[in-house]
């Protein structure tokens, strides 16, 4: 079973936990996964030493992030987000502006490529800051059909929300998954890129993340959680160029199964432009 195809199994099991409270978003029938067949694949043990149970244990974007680094080495990882235009290569430069207007064949365009804030350290899950935080533009429409972190907006939808309790972030080292915990609206005065806070700072930031959030994720963060935020430009709040929306998730702990949804999210009736 390919990595693609555990992933959408992933995702149908998501839409199945679902399916009651959602059921005027989703009228086709989702196919019974065989939970069997899948603990077989993530249990196999990888090739690395390193410890596979936030892991998949398929190489399939690892061979994507091998290919995409053979024209251009600063390639350094493969982001997918289920349901979305995202899958695509991550860059990592010396400077965070030299791939706000390049793709990731350094050509000039207009929406740039998805890169790793360049203080990240990016390798295998023990290797990665506290915080591994991702840019890509948005249309500046905050439109969810937009190109490239224009997707991102998807998870502003309830129904999307619920059916997308993983993201893809995989390192040319491992192939990692991150459980959501938050979706917010925020500015730039709120200091969410540190991608390796003290204690006290890390704890804040989940804190405010999570009051902030559309929607309230049954996913809890500890201090000796590593977490990966995704950050696009917003509108919503105004046009000052002060505006992000952010996708906040942690990586899967040992002994977690990605399959294994948790309780879906419920609306955030406190939810607010964070600052």
């Amino acid at each position: 079973m390919t990595l693609k195809r555990l992933i959408a199994a992933t995702f149908a099991a998501a839409v199945l936990l679902n399916l009651c409270s959602c059921s005027m978003f989703y009228t086709n029938t989702v196919k019974t996964i065989s939970q069997q067949s899948i603990e077989g694949e993530l249990n196999k043990k990888p090739d690395s030493s390193v410890p596979s149970s936030n892991v998949f244990t398929g190489n399939s974007f690892l061979k994507n992030v091998s290919k995409a680094a053979d024209k251009n080495h600063d390639t350094v990882g493969w982001l997918y987000i289920p349901s979305t235009d995202i899958d695509n290569s991550v860059l990592q430069s010396f400077d965070n502006s030299y791939y706000i207007r390049r793709d990731e064949q350094r050509n000039n365009s207009v929406y740039g490529c998805y890169f790793v804030d360049c203080d990240c350290p990016v390798g295998t899950a023990q290797e990665l800051a506290r915080n591994t935080i991702i840019y890509g533009h948005s249309d500046l429409k905050d439109s969810a059909d937009g190109k490239r972190f224009s997707q991102l907006f998807k998870f502003a939808d309830e129904a999307f929300a619920k059916a997308t309790p993983n993201v893809y972030f995989s390192t040319a080292q491992q192939d990692l998954v991150w459980r959501v915990f938050a979706a917010f609206y925020t500015k730039t005065t709120f200091n969410y890129i540190q991608n390796n806070p003290s204690d006290t700072q890390f704890e804040r930031m989940i804190q405010k993340a999570r009051e902030g959030s559309l929607y309230n994720y049954d996913v809890d963060v500890t201090g000796s959680d590593k977490i990966l935020t995704l950050s696009t430009c917003s509108v919503k709040y105004g046009s000052d160029g002060t505006g992000r929306f952010v996708v906040m998730a942690r990586l899967l702990r040992d002994g977690e199964k990605p399959y294994e949804a948790p309780k879906s999210p419920v609306k955030n009736s406190g939810a607010r432009q964070v600052e």
